[in-house]
């Protein structure tokens, strides 16, 4: 195979996935504005000008197109915090840095401006119960990131930041846990809680996973 054609065939391949990502934050879109119902094959293709043939290029289905758009809405959610602990786990040489750092991150992930995010997890999860298919990719985008943040509690560990004695995957899952957790809260028009005593709160509990000064 001549260097030109290797060249061609690969150009194709990015040109490819640059469409199939340009059809799925259009169908994110449309989910995000409307729900499933307004995902609609024939508008998403006119949106970007490719044939309807094009998007079942890249999706095999109406529903596999969906399926594709409820995990990227997912992803968009998780992969931000994931970031955010990793860049702090780095740039933190000392307990009382992370100490802060994990402070700031609360009181940013759980502030009442997370709310939609925490509702989208929350909805995607609850479809999922009733779509094979999504629970299987959700399965699968659920496990990646908690095993990344597993491996970041690992790192911390290591670098004489966190409590050796915890489990890392069982320290990931309860992060996210709290975080979603809120939901209930963000549901409690009655009597919410005071953020500024969840925040004490939280402080509280987060410091058991610090290692000892």
């Amino acid at each position: 195979m001549s260097a030109s054609h290797e060249n061609g065939v690969a150009t194709r391949e990015m040109q490819g996935e640059e469409t199939r990502a340009r059809l799925l934050a259009v169908a994110v879109e449309a989910l995000d504005n409307g729900g499933e119902q307004a995902i609609k094959v024939r508008e998403i293709a006119s949106a970007l000008g490719v044939s309807v043939g094009a998007v079942y290029h890249h999706f095999e289905s109406r529903e596999d197109l969906i399926v594709a758009a409820r995990i990227a809405q997912f992803e968009g959610v998780l992969g931000g915090d994931v970031d955010a602990i990793r860049e702090l786990v780095e740039g933190s040489s000392t307990v009382d840095e992370l100490r802060r750092g994990m402070q700031f991150l609360t009181r940013a992930a759980h502030s009442g401006a997370r709310s939609r995010f925490r509702r989208l997890r929350a909805e995607v999860a609850g479809v999922a119960a009733h779509n094979p298919d999504l629970s299987a990719a959700l399965a699968r985008a659920q496990n990646a990131c908690t095993t990344q943040m597993a491996e970041i509690v690992a790192v911390a560990q290591r670098r004489g930041l966190a409590d050796p004695s915890l489990d890392p995957r069982s320290v990931a899952t309860f992060l996210q846990a709290v975080s979603l957790g809120l939901i209930l809260d963000d549901i409690n028009t009655v009597e919410p809680m005071d953020l500024e005593a969840w925040y004490l709160f939280t402080d509280h509990v987060y410091e058991s996973m610090l290692a000892t000064d």
